[in-house]
């Protein structure tokens, strides 16, 4: 292994910082980091790093090479997905972090989507974000700065709806491109249920919003 010296300026060369990083002047910091940094990329790829060119190497860039805490206690980078209109007209991005899912069976889903039932997925509002169209969204509600539904306005889908005091979102699940992780766990006002429609699932159904137990 380098001494200390060495270690510490061909890290700085592979992060390609250009000023030197907090406590790479220190040795044991140095003898840290750069252990951590071999482990990742292994003993060949370590060498080859260390006695190569100054120039970084290429795909070294794009490694998670700082240390950021031990590795149960690193927190993987959120999983963005994308959703759409019919039309294509406008396009938006969330976070797959919803906090929950339902199909709800009350008379407005129904009317809104011209289905039976909605399946959506709430999340912060802050999460997320029109990415494309947002000229041609169509709010509608009685108070739009705290609850409303956002529909494309040239095709009308219904892409979500602010809830909550306008703190919180839910996402029509129908329009999402890419699938989420959450799944819907229950039926929810299925006191307004269309006759025509039978509930197949095994799901918890509700008469109206989900009760606590």
């Amino acid at each position: 292994m380098p001494d200390d010296a060495a270690s510490n300026e061909q890290i700085h060369r592979t992060i390609g910082a250009d000023q030197p990083a907090p406590g790479l002047t220190d040795p044991a910091e140095g003898r840290r980091i750069a252990g951590s940094i071999r482990s990742r990329l292994g003993p060949a790829i370590w060498r080859m790093m260390m006695t190569g060119p100054s120039a970084p190497m290429p795909f070294v860039m794009s490694m998670p090479v700082l240390v950021d805490g031990p590795p149960n206690e690193r927190k993987p980078m959120t999983r963005s997905l994308a959703g759409m209109c019919f039309c294509g007209a406008v396009h938006y991005s969330v976070s797959d972090e919803f906090r929950y899912a339902l199909n709800c069976h009350c008379s407005n889903c129904q009317r809104t989507t011209g289905s039976a039932f909605k399946p959506f997925a709430g999340i912060e509002c802050r999460k997320l974000s029109v990415t494309q169209g947002a000229s041609d969204l169509l709010i509608h509600g009685d108070q739009p700065d705290m609850a409303h539904d956002a529909h494309c306005r040239r095709c009308g889908s219904l892409l979500y709806s602010l809830v909550r005091d306008g703190q919180w979102v839910h996402v029509a699940l129908g329009s999402l491109v890419d699938a989420p992780s959450i799944r819907p766990t229950a039926h929810i006002f299925v006191g307004s249920k269309a006759p025509w429609f039978t509930i197949t699932d095994d799901l918890p159904q509700y008469e109206g919003h989900v009760v606590e137990s």
